[in-house]
């Protein structure tokens, strides 16, 4: 993660699969986690805790009101893991704004046979927390999580990337939205291969230019958020997209298909698109059934889509900017 200066969070960097980044500090005594890095050959067993947390306390022993540190990073190959302990990355706390982003947890297990089911992934945390904002008109905004990527010898590289969010609701993300772009992905170097991205508790993805991330599956509670800057996702060939927001940010066509692949992007049950600049879709759109199509409210964007294939919009589905004009105040 990222320290805090401004009210506005900041990102999670470094590597997803193989960390090694402290976190960022933010003025003394704040400082943030440190990195482990264990290598054991064979079995780990975790029954107490490996801590990797911004420091929460300020000289006087207390939460400070403004700008926390960030979580650091925690790498381990195993043979094996078993056991009920915990393993946390976690930001900073504060009391009104400008609070720590996660760090970055990786479980990367070489047995044959290993796997995490008698591991307690529960207890897994990066967390970013949350701005409970100042009451003198300065927004909340909730510090975007780190990551956790845990993978077993049988993925072969390409495990599942989980990133828990903090909020219940999407209220503090969307307020945050204007200023930070998420837990982001921005090093085109980096490998961004996974079997399963899931998100978690309004967590939010964000892929940058010159990024392609490619996955086996897409999933979580139904609150998460894709964030596109001009980065891409790739999926399998008619995979349908479900439970997600996706918000396209920036110019330029946000999903990439392999090389022989039929090119559709398939937006299913709970899958909602909302750009706000226009895009050009070389391929095929089909909306199936739960899914919708739109553009921010408030008179300053528009949906301007243009289409170089096909668009099928199945019963149920729908193109809907109702509502999505100027507000009751503003107008011609």
């Amino acid at each position: 993660g990222v320290w805090q200066t401004t009210y506005a969070p900041k990102p999670c960097y470094g590597s997803v699969k193989n960390p090694v980044c402290h976190g960022s500090g933010c003025g003394s005594p704040m400082s943030g986690g440190g990195a482990v890095r264990l290598d054991v050959a064979g079995e780990l067993t975790l029954r107490g805790a490996i801590h990797a947390d911004a420091r929460n306390l300020n000289a006087s022993g207390a939460v400070p009101q403004y700008y926390a540190a960030s979580g650091g990073s925690v790498f381990i190959t195993a043979g094996a893991i078993v056991g009920g302990g915990a393993i946390s990355a976690n930001g900073g706390e504060v009391t009104k704004n400008g609070a720590g982003a996660g760090g970055r947890i990786s479980i990367r297990l070489s047995g044959d046979n290993a796997t995490f089911d008698d591991f307690a992934v529960e207890n897994l945390e990066a967390l970013g927390r949350p701005g409970p904002g100042d009451g003198g008109g300065s927004k909340p905004q909730t510090a975007h999580s780190g990551t956790i990527y845990l993978e077993t010898k049988a993925q072969e590289g390409e495990g599942l990337l989980w990133i828990r969010g903090t909020s219940a609701t999407d209220t503090v993300i969307e307020q945050a939205r204007g200023t930070q772009p998420g837990t982001g992905f921005n090093d085109p170097g980096d490998d961004y291969a996974f079997s399963e991205i899931r998100l978690d508790r309004c967590a939010m993805l964000a892929l940058f230019p010159g990024v392609v991330v490619r996955t086996s599956a897409f999933t979580g509670d139904g609150t998460g958020y894709l964030a596109c800057y001009g980065g891409q996702l790739q999926l399998p060939e008619n995979y349908a997209l479900t439970d997600l927001k996706v918000r396209i940010y920036n110019e330029g066509f946000p999903f990439a298909f392999a090389e022989g692949c039929s090119e559709s992007v398939v937006l299913g049950t709970n899958c909602v698109l909302r750009a706000d600049v226009p895009v050009t879709f070389p391929c095929d759109l089909h909306l199936l059934a739960g899914s919708k199509v739109y553009h921010t409210a408030g008179g300053s964007y528009k949906l301007d889509l243009t289409f170089e294939k096909d668009v099928v919009i199945d019963e149920g589905a729908a193109i809907d900017v109702t509502a999505c004009g100027y507000a009751y105040d503003k107008g011609y």
